[in-house]
């Protein structure tokens, strides 16, 4: 049985801290393969690249 629940911000989940990057790397690019499959446009939108560059970034200079 399907729960009829709308999925609330915590439960989406990419924020889950549990989830590592090899896994959102993955489900991404199921997504991507997806959507070139249905021949459907896909919009993405990535949160925290600038943390993120900031990290390479720092990482690189150490």
């Amino acid at each position: 049985m399907q729960s009829t629940k709308t999925p609330t911000r915590n439960d989406k989940r990419a924020y889950k801290m549990t989830i590592g990057v090899r896994t959102r790397l993955i489900a991404l690019s199921v997504i991507i393969k997806q959507s070139l499959q249905w021949q459907s446009t896909l919009y993405l939108k990535f949160d925290y690249a600038r943390k993120a560059f900031e990290t390479i970034w720092s990482l690189l200079h150490h």
